[in-house]
């Protein structure tokens, strides 16, 4: 039972828009997926990054730029797929492009030893 609980603790996304984005992103470590329907590598991103919270325990938030361009705009996100991670609310990394779980866990691991 403890073991499906962690898997749901940390293998869960937010998507968010507007109205929800400044209050699930302001604490701890989140990482935000740029995404958008019609994007290959944006789904292979989004996957990579599910599969990889476990292990850096971070809090995934998703957001379709078609349905909230206000937020890519805020943060000045011009390709897709992009990759930002935030710690208390700051930017501290961006990773712009697709990318494979290896190579996202070797970009996460540089940014958080700093």
């Amino acid at each position: 039972m403890r073991k499906i609980l962690c898997d749901f603790l940390f293998t869960s996304f937010v998507d968010v828009c507007n109205g929800n984005f400044r209050e699930n992103a302001k604490d701890g470590l989140v990482v935000i997926d740029f995404w958008a329907e019609w994007c290959s590598p944006c789904k292979i991103v989004s996957r990579a990054l599910e599969r990889l919270m476990e292990e850096f325990h971070y809090k995934l938030l998703r957001v379709n730029v078609e349905e909230c361009p206000e937020i890519a705009a805020k943060l000045k996100i011009m390709t897709l797929p992009t990759t930002v991670m935030m710690k208390d609310g700051r930017e501290i990394a961006r990773f712009v492009g697709g990318a494979t779980e290896r190579g996202l866990r070797k970009w996460m691991k540089k940014k958080l030893e700093n």
